[in-house]
C-alpha cells in the first residue's frame, strides 16, 4: 500500500479528533466523493465479467492518472502528489473488483443486478468524481 494510502488513513482516522469547522465540510465531501468512487466498483466489476474482461486496464488508468496532473497543475495542487493520491483511488477500486470477481467466480455466478454500460455511463461518472 502506497504512503499516501497511509496518510490519508491516518487524516481521516484523526479527523473527529481536531478538526476545525472550515475543514470538515471540505474533508467530509471528499470522503463522500471516494466512497462514491469506490460504489461504482460493483457496476464496473460486473461490466468485466460479463464481457470477460480484465481487471487491469493500464491504458483507461494511465488516461486517469494523465488527467488528475492536467487538473492538478490548473488547480495550482502538486501534479505528482494528485497523481499518486489517483493512483491509490484506482487500485483500491481494482482491489474491490478482485474481490468481487473472486466472490462471483466462486458462486459460478454474478447477481442478478441492472448492468450499467460502462463506457458511456460508469466511465463518465467517474470522471466527474
Amino acid at each position: 500500500m502506497r504512503a499516501t494510502t497511509l496518510a490519508l488513513t491516518c487524516c481521516f482516522a484523526l479527523s473527529g479528533c481536531a478538526s476545525s469547522p472550515s475543514i470538515t465540510p471540505t474533508l467530509d465531501q471528499l470522503l463522500a466523493t471516494i466512497d462514491r468512487r469506490l460504489d461504482l466498483a460493483e457496476a464496473v466489476a460486473l461490466h468485466k465479467w460479463d464481457h470477460q474482461q480484465p481487471v487491469q486496464a493500464s491504458a483507461r488508468e494511465h488516461q486517469v492518472l494523465l488527467s488528475a496532473r492536467q487538473a492538478a497543475v490548473a488547480h495550482h495542487l502538486d501534479p505528482a502528489r494528485v497523481e499518486a493520491f489517483f493512483a491509490d483511488q484506482i487500485e483500491a477500486n481494482k482491489l474491490l473488483q478482485y474481490h468481487l470477481l473472486d466472490t462471483w467466480h466462486r458462486a459460478r455466478q454474478a447477481p442478478a443486478l441492472p448492468r450499467r454500460d460502462l463506457a458511456n455511463e460508469v466511465r463518465p461518472e467517474l470522471d466527474l468524481l
